[in-house]
Order: C-alpha cells, then structure tokens, then sequence
C-alpha cells in the first residue's frame, strides 16, 4: 500500500500474518499489536516511519523470524523511517525478529541517516533480538556518510532484555570527507543479558579523509549478565562515551573494543574485563570490580 494509518485506537488485536509493504507511514494502534509476517517502508523520513501502540498485558508482538525495516530511495537524500513502539500499559514489548533502518546510499552525494529506534513502556517489560540502525554510504566524489539512528529503550522501572546485538554504526564517506557519525545507544532502566551481546556504535569508516564519530552507549540502571559475554565498540574519530550507572553483577567476560571515557558509577561483577585499545579518555570505577578472569 501506498501508507497504512490506524487513526482510532482499536478495542482489540491488530494481526498482519503476511507481509506489509508500504511506500508511506504505517501507524498501528490497538489493544495488541501482533506481526507475524513484518513491516517494510521504503519512502524514508517522515512518509517511513512505523509506529506502533498498544496497551494490553499482550502489548506489541514481532514474531520469529519477522523483520521491521525501513529504507529511503538510492541518491534521494533521504533518511530511512524510524521505528516507534509505545505500549502505555504494563504490556510486554517482544521483537523476537530484527529491526532494521538504513540511510538512502549515494552514488553523487552523501549518504542519509538511518532511522532512530525508540522503545518505550510504563513499566513494562522490553525484550528484543537484534537491532540495525546504519548511516547510507557516499560511494562516489567526496562527499559525507550518512548518521546511524539513535537506540533507546525506556520501560519507567522495568526489565529490558537482550537477545541479540545492537548497532548503531555510520556509513562511509567517498573521497576525503568524514564518515557518519554513529548512533547513541540507551537503556534507560534495568537490563538482562539472554545471550552473548555485542554493541557498536561506530562512527563510519572513512576512505581517505576522517572517520565519522562514535555514538555514546549508556546503561542508565543496572546490568545483569547471566554469564553472558558483553563486547561494547564506541570508535570513531572522537570515540564514543561508554557509561555504566547502576551495579554490574554475573557478567561473563566484557570486552571494551574501543571508547572514551569509561565511567562505571557502581560495584561492576564479571569473568574478565579486556580493554583492547587504549581508551582516549578517563576510565573510572568508582564501585569495587570483582573478577575471575584476567
């Protein structure tokens, strides 16, 4: 379709079993929002975006399997749709599938900026796979990359937990310009490792000229591991800050691939803490850091 706009929240479920391929916005709001098949929109900006709004204990539902993606037209200057989900209950958010925002490449300019990605409850509980946010890529002349979207997940004082990576990278520049800048990535309230993660938030990788800046990532609570393995990359021309603020406890081994400042504001539990590059900042640990590992 040509755009798909709920305008009136709905009483019950909202279900697309099949694909939905839209050249316009797609807003869906109802009592449960279930998608089984995936949503994709190509128009970028504004005319891309998806949101997504619901209300019920079931709250938004993205099956196995599905992808959410948004892309802006090659050499259109525009940047990919951003995804949305707000669930106003205590409603579970569950994106067992990807999410996936890509800035519109360039072949004679810059590359666009992918798409930011905002998840948000009222206390709530967040789970989600992996996420993709990329600046498009300038392939020809000298011209700039495009910006990663932002990543923020906000549950008021629930648990968000991570199943897959998150990245928020730049794209590449052409000639000697500068690369994209990456994306923030924030957890505003307690999180869970389900698996082994790794998120990036670099900036994009220039050809000739300067990389694109890191994006900083924040974990604005606690973060609880599971023996779970954390690898976090921040680099860039001026790498990204990398915060820890509420206790760190069960981690498997972290490793910090490269970043700026480091401040972890609590007690920080884990199976080894590598610090691969040296940071080209501060690196604080206020709290006690408790380690079984090299």
């Amino acid at each position: 379709c040509a755009g798909f706009n709920q305008v009136a929240t709905g009483t019950g479920t909202i279900q697309f079993v099949g694909l939905l391929t839209s050249s316009g916005a797609v807003t869906l709001d109802a009592t449960v929002v279930d998608l089984d098949g995936g949503i994709t929109t190509s128009a970028g900006g504004a005319s891309g975006l998806i949101t997504l709004s619901a209300s019920a204990a079931d709250g938004v539902n993205i099956a196995v399997g599905t992808t959410i993606t948004t892309t802006a037209a090659l050499n259109s200057g525009t940047a990919s749709g951003g995804l949305t989900i707000n669930n106003g209950g205590t409603g579970v958010v569950a994106i067992l599938g990807n999410v996936v925002t890509t800035g519109a490449a360039n072949n004679g300019g810059a590359g666009s900026a992918g798409g930011a990605v905002s998840i948000t409850t009222a206390n709530g509980i967040v789970g989600v796979d992996a996420i993709t946010t990329t600046g498009g890529a300038s392939s020809s002349g000298s011209h700039n990359g495009g910006a990663a979207g932002d990543v923020t997940i906000n549950t008021g004082a629930d648990v968000i937990t991570l199943n897959d990576n998150i990245t928020a990278v730049g794209g590449t520049d052409s000639g000697s310009n500068t690369g994209g800048v990456g994306g923030a990535v924030t957890f505003s309230d307690l999180v869970t490792l389900g698996a082994g993660i790794a998120i990036d938030s670099s900036g994009g990788v220039s050809t000739s000229g300067t990389d694109g800046d890191g994006g900083a990532i924040e974990f604005s609570s606690t973060l609880a591991g599971g023996s779970n393995t954390l690898a976090l990359t921040a680099k860039g021309d001026t790498d990204g800050a990398v915060t820890f603020t509420g206790a760190v406890s069960g981690m498997g081994a972290v490793t910090l691939n490269d970043a700026a400042a480091v401040t972890v504001s609590s007690t920080f539990g884990c199976a080894g803490f590598n610090q691969v590059a040296t940071g080209t900042g501060t690196i604080q640990f206020v709290g006690l850091l408790t380690s079984s590992g090299a």
